[in-house]
């Protein structure tokens, strides 16, 4: 799903002062929440920071932070990380939290690069050495905190619309990988897929993956017409990922970058059923934390229906259906009202780091 950071944000927080380097944690897996505030009756800086704080207090260990290549070079040369450099300023003085980091040339259903390469095949050497040029910029502001480096969102919706690609984005992703890992070395390098394009297209999924570090995967276990299924999926799911990653992926660990279940009625859901889906997907991540080192819960509160009509025009679908997907997958209203998901996911939270040696 299409997510990034608001620059208002980020302009209003360049007064915080950066607090001393924190070491990166140990091992144990990592608890994050994509962090959008409450924003009825508006978004501010504060709301945002009550976002932090809450996310912080329901035990937190890691973020996921996430940019389209085309946001931060919207032309040719004009590259600016201000943005994640702010972004991860801010939330390094408050914890010392583990990230996913991921870089967009491919989001969902649309190509992301630079206005000047959109004409361009992904295997052109134009348009890896660009990328190549863009993580010069980028990389420097990396330190052994950003552990996991995804190369794209959701590319095999893309990929899959677009079958005559898949061997140049392959090509592609395989260059742009090595050379961030040659630059950082301690990163550990996927490309983010969803759960549904490994079942349509496993044997594509393990090419574009011969590469990878770890499997990176979004997971909203929907149905036909954004209809949600059975909450209790993850128990089963869960494990069938990493046994795909087993068999095709030489057994790397399975990043879930995006877990998240609407409790819209229109999508056959309700807030009791997502409250029973977030207490499914932390039974069945104790069962393979082994396997599942990183599990980002998406999303803190709903989006305003602004954003989602927003969502609709970039995916280029309107549906009542879809919108409330869209509109309903957080754990708290956008007027900061809490779900029944809220208070699950804290005790969930809470026993399962109390497990986690």
């Amino acid at each position: 799903m299409k997510y990034k950071w608001l620059q208002k944000i980020v302009l209003t927080l360049l007064f915080l002062a950066l607090v001393p380097a924190l070491s990166a944690q140990d091992e144990a897996p990592i608890l994050a929440i994509s962090l959008f505030p409450r924003s009825v009756p508006e978004f501010t800086v504060e709301t945002y920071i009550e976002a932090v704080d809450l996310g912080l207090d329901l035990g937190i260990t890691g973020a996921a932070l996430t940019y389209s290549w085309s946001d931060l070079e919207p032309e040719s040369g004009q590259i600016d990380v201000s943005e994640p450099a702010d972004n991860l300023t801010y939330l390094n003085s408050r914890a010392n939290l583990v990230y996913e980091f991921g870089i967009q040339p491919l989001n969902t259903t649309d190509k992301e690069t630079p206005d000047d390469l959109m004409d361009l095949p992904f295997d052109d050497p134009i348009m890896i050495a660009r990328f190549e040029a863009f993580l010069n910029q980028l990389l420097p502001l990396f330190d052994e905190r950003i552990r996991y480096f995804s190369i794209g969102n959701e590319v095999d919706v893309y990929l899959g619309n677009h079958p005559e690609e898949w061997s140049a984005f392959t090509t592609f992703y395989s260059a742009a990988a090595n050379y961030a890992r040659e630059r950082a070395p301690w990163l550990q390098i996927g490309v983010t897929v969803t759960y549904g394009g490994i079942q349509a297209f496993p044997e594509e999924v393990a090419a574009l993956n011969a590469v990878s570090d770890v499997l990176i995967v979004t997971y909203y276990p929907l149905g036909e017409g954004f209809s949600a299924e059975n909450s209790a999926l993850p128990e089963t799911d869960f494990p069938a990922m990493a046994a795909y990653s087993e068999e095709f992926v030489r057994a790397a660990p399975v990043v879930l970058q995006e877990v998240g279940y609407p409790s819209g009625e229109i999508n056959h859901s309700s807030e009791s059923e997502q409250a029973e889906f977030v207490h499914h997907v932390f039974e069945a991540w104790s069962n393979n934390r082994d396997r599942i080192p990183f599990l980002n819960y998406f999303i803190l509160h709903d989006f305003n229906e602004q954003l989602c009509h927003a969502f609709e025009a970039y995916y280029g679908l309107t549906d009542e259906r879809f919108f409330s997907f869209l509109c309903t997958l957080g754990l708290l209203r956008a007027d900061g009202t809490p779900k029944e998901s809220l208070s699950v996911f804290a005790e969930e939270a809470a026993q399962f780091m109390a497990e986690t040696p």
